[in-house]
């Protein structure tokens, strides 16, 4: 994707723009990925700060991805309410969900086939998985002092993860995913 841009900092230029000007919309499902490709581009901070906008702010989604709902829509895309999704994310709320789950758990499988997960700030400090093997996956923060605040290194096991992503079969052995804050 960074060739076909032009390289990478054309690229982030591109995906800069695209947040910055209320281009993305996350009920349009092709492109919900979109800001975890700042992981990719070792621009850690904007995707863990585009992540939590998406899951906490209002936001203005100046287009659907559906004929259905033309008006455009201001406001959070997840809500806790019995429909706890925006407007025309109504055929799509598998999907949605399953975005929702592994962006408040930190972890999500940007590419199809691969077996990462990126890493971005989870919404809870201690999550615990357990896994089908019978193992257990520990998620925790270490001085974290308000949601807004940016990782500074990721550990698992104890081993730094400089890349902030983790592979499926690390995960399957268990383990502790510690993410210290700055």
């Amino acid at each position: 994707m960074a060739d076909s841009a032009g390289g990478q900092d054309i690229l982030a230029k591109q995906l800069n723009y695209f947040f910055e000007n209320n281009l993305f919309n996350q009920g349009n499902e092709p492109g919900i990925h979109a800001p975890y490709i700042f992981n990719r581009l070792q621009q850690y901070e904007k995707a863990q700060a585009n992540v939590r906008r998406i899951i906490k702010d209002d936001l203005n989604h100046l287009y659907g991805g559906n004929a259905e709902y033309p008006t455009p829509y201001y406001g959070k895309p997840f809500k806790a309410e019995p429909k706890g999704y925006m407007p025309e994310m109504d055929e799509d709320d598998g999907t949605m969900s399953a975005w929702y789950v592994f962006s408040t758990i930190g972890l999500y499988p940007l590419v199809v086939g691969e077996p990462w997960y990126e890493i971005v700030s989870p919404l809870y400090d201690n999550i615990t998985i357990q896994l089908d093997n019978g193992k257990k996956l520990n998620i925790t923060t270490k001085n974290r002092k308000s949601p807004e605040a940016i990782i500074k290194q990721v550990k698992y096991n104890g081993k730094i993860i400089s890349d902030f992503r983790i592979n499926h079969n690390d995960i399957l052995n268990g383990g502790t995913l510690e993410l210290e804050y700055k």
